[in-house]
């Protein structure tokens, strides 16, 4: 008996530390992260952390419990309705880029049901705004399209080099 009151406490205290290490991720994620809970058309926040809220204008208590028509802006509304829908049908995680206020964001979704094999009721979102990885992209391929063109139709002779002064074009 005291062998497995040893293994509980250990469990216990395993338990403990991993629930303060994602609770910790949840709340300094760079990502938005929401839980919802729905049945037929109902969809609520079941929680989320300060970057999802602060996005929609909330804060993350006056949003839990929720219908996601409280955030009073039918296109996302509509947008959420097709998400929780379309992972209904697919019953598998859904990863997708979306545009939503101007912001490009990276999605994932992530069915949970009760027990497998039972109907999906909820949802994990994690969402990433991922705006200024390609704004950066796309400067850089611009830059090194302007380059080419300086290096190809430059009237100047130009040699590119090493360090050690090899050529490389």
């Amino acid at each position: 008996q005291a062998d497995l009151q040893r293994l509980l406490a250990r469990q216990t205290m395993n338990h403990r530390i991993l629930a303060n290490q994602l609770k910790y991720i949840y709340n300094n994620s760079a990502n938005a992260i929401a839980f919802f809970d729905f049945e037929g058309d109902n969809i609520r926040f079941a929680n989320c952390n300060a970057r999802w809220s602060n996005a929609l204008g909330f804060k993350p208590d006056e949003l839990k419990g929720k219908e996601i028509e409280c955030i009073n802006e039918p296109e996302t509304v509509a947008m959420y309705r097709g998400k929780i829908k379309l992972l209904v049908e697919r019953r598998t995680t859904i990863q997708e880029s979306i545009k939503w206020r101007g912001m490009d964001l990276h999605t994932t979704i992530v069915p949970i049901a009760d027990h497998p094999g039972d109907q999906i009721s909820h949802c994990a979102v994690m969402v990433y705004n991922i705006t200024e990885q390609l704004e950066a992209k796309l400067k850089a391929s611009e830059s090194e399209a302007k380059f080419a063109n300086i290096f190809n139709y430059s009237t100047d002779p130009i040699i590119l080099m090493d360090r050690n002064l090899s050529i490389i074009n």
